[in-house]
This record gives structure tokens, sequence and C-alpha cells, in this order.
């Protein structure tokens, strides 16, 4: 493994250990995964693994050009999505998937929804490209299912690097591993607004 891929993998790890300790990655769930430094590959969590003591060791490269998942440690489940969304962004550097309480009922509770829409919030703004709390915006939900290869080959194109994944958590993917942490942040911070709207008023 490279040097550079080690220490882009150190910092990963520091985001993912904070997941841990937020409750958005509890025990073993959740998965990441970074663009490598050698053109076309990935690295992507191992199944299984406490998340609060990730090491780099517990990374499994990938090629995105034609990626073998039978490797001798198992990879995590979900690695298909996140190599499938960096084939899609090539822009995209890291994608995280979390698991807290109210990501994963959100899509349980708006059962019948494509999307959540979000509008009048100021942290709308902790998406790249989102200028005004004003402009509403779309958070779509995928109907959650085991067949994962299958469900990552139906993503289409999204406007907001986010998807609710129903009963399942939320992906979110930035340019660097600091960009998709906030945008997980900014999306839970707006997820918690919407389930205290419903309960308040």
């Amino acid at each position: 493994m490279r040097r550079i891929d080690v220490l882009k993998l150190e910092e990963l790890i520091k985001v993912c250990r904070w997941m841990n300790t937020s409750g958005l990655s509890p025990a073993t769930s959740g998965n990441y995964s970074i663009r490598g430094d050698k053109e076309d590959t990935c690295f992507v969590s191992a199944s299984g693994v406490d998340k609060g003591n990730l090491r780099v060791a517990d990374f499994l490269e990938f090629s995105l050009r034609e990626p073998d998942y039978n490797t001798e440690i198992k990879p995590s489940d979900e690695a298909p999505i996140h190599v499938k969304l960096l084939q899609m962004h090539a822009d995209a550097e890291c994608v995280l998937h979390a698991h807290s309480v109210t990501n994963t009922i959100i899509g349980l509770i708006y059962a019948d929804a494509e999307y959540i829409e979000f509008s009048g919030f100021e942290m709308q703004k902790a998406f790249t490209g989102i200028k005004t709390h004003e402009e509403p915006i779309r958070v779509p939900i995928i109907d959650n299912t085991q067949d994962i290869m299958g469900l990552a080959e139906t993503f289409g194109g999204f406007e907001l690097p986010c998807f609710i994944l129903r009963g399942h958590g939320v992906y979110v993917w930035g340019n660097s591993v600091w960009q998709a942490k906030r945008h997980l942040e900014g999306l839970e911070f707006l997820i918690e607004c919407k389930l205290a709207m419903r309960r308040y008023m």
C-alpha cells in the first residue's frame, strides 16, 4: 500500500471513530470508502469490524474498473454501492454510510415517499453548491433490498451528494473526507429537524 493511501485512510479512520462515538455507526454497522492514489482504485472497509476500532488493515482495495469482491477478508456487503458511487462521481473522494436511529427510521416514517424535501433550514447550505436556505432541496429515499449488486445498478443521477436507504441508513459523499463528514452532519441535522417538526407541530 502506498504511503499516501495510508495517510488518506488514517484521515478517514478519524471520521469513522467520530461516527461511532456519535451514534452514527454503532457496533459493526456502517461502512466507508476512499478513492486510492492509484488511478481507478478505492479502499472499502471490511465486514464485521467494530467501527470504533478500525485500522488501516481493515480496508480492502478494489479496482473501480473491474472490482472483484471475492477477497480473502470479507468485504462489507455494501462494497458494490461504494464502488458504484465512486464510478458515478469522478470528483468524489470519500463515501460514508451511517446508521443512526433517526436516519434509519426516517424512510420508514415517510413510507410511500420517493424523497424528503427540506426548505427554510439554514443547514441546507451544508451541502456543496447550496447557497440559500430558501432553495428547497430533495433527498431521495431508495427502497432497501438484500440484492446489493442489483440495488447499485439502479442508481441514476443524484442532485445532492446523499440519499436515504429506507430502514437502513444514509449514504453521503464528498470531494474530501471532511466534505463528506460535513454533508453527513448536515443531513443528520435536517433529518432530526424534520422528525421533531412531525412530533411537535
